[in-house]
């Protein structure tokens, strides 16, 4: 029997042992567009990138490769670990439980895909040890892995552990995101840049999962702007000096202001996303970024109107939530 506590109004439906008829059809459109987004590792060609990297890369552009992939090889594991020991035994829906196994397994191909990079571009031995311990040798990321930890840990309620999950998945990553669309904007590592364009999208789907979520708790359990705000900021913050020693030298058309302006830019979209009062009013410069989420939207829409039909096939919906 759930506690008075359980954040979310109960449904008949989610109470069944079938997967039709489908009682929260919000929920299963997302778990529909992450099954329409399936992609593995070996659709992604990496010749070109070793040479680009070894020859075409300036310095500070390799150190963002690297320092962004000592991040990841620790991130996309802790994101597991907090849907399985927390998210999903306390979340009781059943739409809910497909999502996340499904996001479970894409974070399994995104770590293998980070994996292969780093065997494709030639970082091995010493050098890729001091990655995989990156956690422990630079202070920042410590700091982005010990916030990701502290979502396992916290006694929180849901909500606002669903909106600092949002953090991870929205603006920790954003920032790494970005640098690597960057390069592709150069016409720099083509096969880098391809698995950027999956895991980003991969990962926005999942943060819209997450804010979704939170807008589905009962309003009695849902937070004060200001509750809101310093979850926000807290993860800016640390997002925001990662991008200083991602980003330790300036080079044409990408610092750290910039990113930093970037980074709070985002934090005010997923704030303004869910109804709540924007907390940074930034605005970016990465014309780059705005072109790309142009050419993402075009091809969603295209995705979804050809893929609309195929979803809802013999789908029974009883309800929108």
């Amino acid at each position: 029997m759930l506690s008075t506590e359980y954040p979310f109004e109960r449904l008949p439906s989610d109470d069944r042992m079938t997967t039709t008829p489908i009682g929260r059809g919000k929920i299963w459109a997302l778990y529909q567009r992450a099954q329409a987004c399936f992609w593995t590792t070996a659709e992604v060609k990496l010749v070109r990138d070793p040479p680009d990297y070894h020859t075409k890369l300036i310095h500070g552009q390799r150190h963002a490769v690297k320092f962004i992939h000592g991040f990841f090889a620790t991130a996309d594991k802790i994101v597991n670990v907090n849907i399985l020991d927390r998210f999903r035994p306390e979340i009781d829906i059943f739409e809910v439980t497909y999502f996340y196994n499904f996001q479970t397994s894409m974070e399994d191909v995104h770590a293998h895909m980070y994996s292969i990079i780093l065997d494709s571009i030639g970082i091995s031995g010493a050098e890729r040890e001091e990655l995989i311990a990156a956690v422990e040798n630079i202070p920042v990321i410590g700091k982005m892995i010990g916030y990701m930890k502290s979502i396992i840990d916290s006694t929180k309620p849901l909500a606002a552990r669903l909106l600092m999950m949002a953090c991870v998945e929205g603006i920790f990553f954003t920032g790494c995101f970005c640098i690597i669309y960057w390069l592709g904007s150069l016409g720099l590592m083509p096969g880098l840049v391809q698995a950027n364009e999956l895991i980003a999208r991969d990962e926005a789907l999942h943060t819209e999962f997450a804010l979704l979520l939170y807008t589905m708790v009962k309003p009695e359990f849902r937070l004060s702007d200001e509750e809101v705000h310093v979850i926000f900021s807290d993860a800016t913050d640390i997002a925001v000096e990662f991008a200083q020693v991602l980003l330790p030298e300036d080079m044409p058309g990408m610092n750290s202001r910039l990113m930093s302006d970037y980074i709070r830019c985002q934090a005010d979209v997923l704030i303004n996303s869910i109804g709540h009062k924007l907390l940074y009013r930034a605005s970016h410069h990465f014309i780059f970024m705005d072109q790309q989420n142009m050419e993402n939207k075009t091809s969603s829409f295209e995705r979804q109107v050809t893929n609309y039909a195929k979803e809802i096939a013999g789908i029974e919906m009883v309800d929108n939530f």
